[in-house]
């Protein structure tokens, strides 16, 4: 019996990371595979308390089979397209380890299905719905990321700049918590609540630099530029649903956050009119940049 009549005859398909590996079957083996037949070791070893990496599972669980290890390079050298390419399939002994760390794994997972099948209850109705979820993604204004990326960066330089002219070093938690202790004021940390609560809003000429100092620390238009590198050429973010990806049941996020971002009371309509702004101001002034992306608040709804 070959291997594609037994993928069609099989009551169950059990791989580790199982998206992965049912993404790769259906387009290069057997496309019509349904997904309710997949089973996901990497899920039920998290629903268990156990770590998700199968080499980690596998050692917390005690399994016989481990997987192999020190093949990093045997991974890079069949597994990368353009490393592939040069070197090709021409060393047998490469050949055979990377055979046999194949067989381990196969092993290590199939070991670590048994032992958990009986003790872990997984809702792999809800599971295929996820994986349906990643699989369709979710759409991403990139127009507008870019836009705020961008003036992110030119914003972020200004601020940088200005910051650097008040303190008269660089800006950092320890040099602002010593800025402010010499002009008499003492948080507990250079973080931007301890240095807040620190310095009153009657001083307005140190609450201008405090002002600046939060912008400087501030990293939610990061957001933007890691869901542009996680992009696909139909402007959808795919895989970032993790399901059971905490140790409490909760879904988690791989890549782009999505479900910790903040709402804002900005409308659609709004944040157009402000990208329509960021395209017909000069370019080259960080100041205006600035100004632009403080209104944009955490999560104009274009994510």
């Amino acid at each position: 019996m070959d291997l594609i009549q037994c993928m069609h005859e099989a009551d169950l398909l059990v791989a580790h990371n199982a998206e992965f590996d049912a993404e790769v079957v259906r387009r290069f083996l057997v496309p019509d595979i349904p997904k309710e037949k997949w089973r996901c070791t990497m899920v039920m070893s998290r629903i268990a308390g156990f770590p998700g990496k199968l080499s980690r599972a596998a050692e917390a669980v005690g399994l016989e089979h481990q997987k192999m290890g020190g093949i990093d390079r045997l991974m890079k050298k069949f597994c990368t397209p353009q490393v592939q390419s040069q070197l090709g399939f021409n060393d047998q002994e490469d050949i055979d380890l990377f055979s046999k760390y194949c067989r381990f794994d196969v092993l290590a997972c199939r070991d670590l299905y048994h032992a958990l099948n009986s003790v872990v209850s997984v809702d792999w109705p809800s599971w295929v719905t996820h994986w349906e979820i990643n699989a369709r993604g979710i759409p991403i204004d990139a127009a507008f990321c870019e836009a705020a990326s961008d003036f992110s960066k030119r914003g972020h330089g200004y601020v940088t700049y200005k910051l650097y002219m008040a303190l008269g070093r660089k800006p950092a938690p320890a040099s602002m918590k010593a800025f402010l202790e010499a002009k008499g004021y003492h948080p507990e940390t250079g973080g931007i609540d301890d240095i807040r609560r620190a310095v009153p809003d009657e001083d307005v000429e140190m609450k201008e630099i405090v002002d600046l100092y939060e912008a400087h620390q501030e990293k939610s238009t990061l957001k933007y530029q890691v869901g542009l590198n996680m992009l696909c050429t139909d402007d959808r973010v795919r895989g970032s649903y993790m399901y059971e990806g905490t140790q409490t049941g909760r879904y988690s996020s791989y890549g782009l956050q999505i479900h910790n971002m903040k709402k804002s009371d900005s409308t659609v309509e709004e944040a157009d009119k402000l990208v329509g702004r960021v395209h017909f101001t000069n370019p080259n002034s960080p100041k205006a940049a600035y100004s632009l992306l403080k209104p944009m608040g955490e999560g104009v709804r274009h994510m």
